[in-house]
């Protein structure tokens, strides 16, 4: 298995993000964060899934 370094957390969730089809989730779908620095992970990936 390969490892990847991000840049930043940003990074991290667009690197996530491409990795899930929109079309898997339903409309209602909501994307939690963890604390301590996971909220731009799930602001890139809830803007890909076009989610809350």
């Amino acid at each position: 298995m390969r490892t990847r370094t991000f840049r930043d957390r940003v990074d991290a969730g667009q690197a996530l993000s491409v990795l899930l089809d929109p079309e898997d989730f339903s409309e209602d779908v909501l994307v939690l964060a963890l604390p301590r620095g996971g909220a731009p992970v799930t602001a890139a990936v809830a803007t890909a899934l076009h989610a809350q």
